[in-house]
């Protein structure tokens, strides 16, 4: 690996970093600049590395794990691979690839990664950056990463697709969970537009059987969102639910379950956990790392 990483001067002004612990800081620039970590920040790291060379006891280092990982800075897998990565380090165009070649060596790093759940999903978050992302060589990397995924793999989920047009969802769990969510929303806003409920529900359907999510769990994080002040007016269809899932989970089950997220319904003071900006405006969804 490279004996350099980039570390940004403004991250002494991003919207999370600055109100960490020192221990989740330490924890977060030891991430970016770990020797044994790639350039595009999902790498294999255990914790008894991560404490060896912080010199964290067990428990502190936890700690700053949870706290990292409740605010979305930091994926950690719980699959044994010891796999983490930092989700939005791609969307700055100073972490992009120097030349095409290093898009080259990225893959060839990208591929040796053991190819757990946790893998996928870190993939499945990379492929959703490209609608946003404008540096050409970080674009290159993220469009050629799907060849990266075994062909049954994406054998099976076109055939879960044909297998959902040929039998509407009708009635079914889907439709329900979609329909609570237009509702929700509804109660805000009375002139929201209807929408096709069988779209709807095929990205719920992808949520239970291709991401493995409860529908039990799907439908707490509904009403969870959608109670949130923040997050209410940013999940506004069961696409963006499917794609913000594992942030609005995360800070759900960080907060008990219903409590206020980082600008929630109960809380708009600024503290530790973050809140509302002083002229009471919501901070963006994503840090900049």
């Amino acid at each position: 690996m490279s004996r350099y990483r980039k570390v940004l001067s403004k991250i002494w002004t991003d919207d999370k970093f600055p109100f960490l612990s020192k221990d989740a800081q330490l924890l977060f620039l030891y991430h970016l600049t770990s020797d044994r970590s790639t350039p595009f920040l999902l790498y294999i790291e255990g914790q008894g590395a991560m404490g060896d060379a912080l010199r964290l006891p067990t428990t502190r280092l936890k700690q700053a794990m949870k706290e990292l990982s409740i605010k979305g800075m930091v994926w950690y897998s719980d699959d044994g691979s010891n796999l983490l990565f930092l989700p939005n380090a791609l969307k700055l165009p100073e972490n992009s690839p120097d030349s095409p070649n290093s898009v080259k060596t990225w893959l060839a790093l990208f591929h040796d990664l053991p190819q757990t759940p946790f893998y996928y999903k870190c993939l499945s978050h990379m492929v959703s950056l490209t609608e946003g992302i404008t540096h050409t060589l970080t674009l290159a990397f993220l469009k050629a990463l799907p060849l990266t995924r075994p062909i049954q793999e994406q054998e099976q989920e076109q055939e879960q697709e044909q297998e959902q047009d040929k039998n509407p969802l009708s009635d079914s769990e889907e439709i329900g969970l979609s329909e609570l969510l237009f509702k929700k929303i509804s109660e805000r806003n009375p002139n929201f537009k209807k929408p096709n409920f069988q779209s709807w529900g095929k990205n719920i359907n992808l949520m239970i059987r291709a991401d493995s999510r409860s529908p039990d769990d799907i439908r707490k994080v509904i009403l969870w969102c959608q109670d949130d002040l923040f997050w209410q007016n940013n999940i506004l269809s069961t696409g963006k639910l499917r794609e913000k899932y594992d942030q609005l989970y995360l800070k759900m089950r960080g907060n008990g379950n219903g409590g206020s997220g980082f600008t929630g319904s109960k809380s708009k003071t600024f503290g530790q956990a973050g809140g509302a900006r002083s002229d009471d405006q919501p901070y963006p969804i994503d840090a900049e790392y």
